[in-house]
């Protein structure tokens, strides 16, 4: 499989972010989301970046454990 490396600039990335926040503020006005379901499908970056095969090992992921991993930063 060939690697292409992909350069990202670090001012595109920043503005980025700034969309996705002006964004985010324009979708909702309440404080909070609410998801109807807390589970998905994880797959192993092996797998999930070999576009030439299905994925054979799939665990399960959980927003809540995601969320409160990243409240830790």
């Amino acid at each position: 499989m060939e690697n292409n490396k992909t350069e990202l600039k670090k001012a595109d990335i920043k503005r980025l972010i700034e969309v996705l926040i002006n964004e985010l503020d324009k979708l909702n006005d309440s404080a909070s989301f609410d998801f109807d379901s807390d589970l998905y499908w994880n797959i192993t970056d092996d797998e999930l970046y070999n576009p030439h095969k299905d994925p054979a090992e799939l665990t399960m992921g959980s927003l809540v454990e995601d969320w409160e991993f990243y409240k830790m930063f």
